[in-house]
């Protein structure tokens, strides 16, 4: 059962996995299975913010596998909470592109 739904142009979201070496990758999945599962993504991204005095994490890393859309997968603290297939059509940079619609600008 599929919870894709539509993101910002160019993006899908689709929180229902990725697989990687024949395992399903699954929201709340750490770095370190995803990392040890689907080896080092092409490209991450790695912020560190405060809000209201608590210091959070956020990291995200682009997959891509032949065949299929480019995945962005998003982690907090370490934990995966979003996975995203990301269309070509419209997005020259979609890690920028989402990093930019992370932090509420027009992109």
């Amino acid at each position: 059962m599929s919870h894709a739904r539509r993101g910002p142009v160019g993006l899908v979201v689709a929180n229902d996995g990725l697989s990687c070496a024949g395992t399903l990758i699954q929201l709340g999945d750490t770095q370190d299975r995803v990392a040890r599962l689907c080896g080092a993504p092409l490209k991450a991204t790695h912020w560190v913010n405060r809000w209201h005095g608590k210091i959070g994490v956020l990291d995200m890393w682009r997959y891509e596998r032949y065949g299929s859309f480019p995945r962005l997968l998003r982690f907090e603290d370490g934990v995966l909470v979003s996975i995203a297939a990301i269309s070509r059509l419209g997005v020259r940079d979609p890690a920028s592109h989402l990093a930019c619609l992370l932090n509420s600008r027009h992109c």
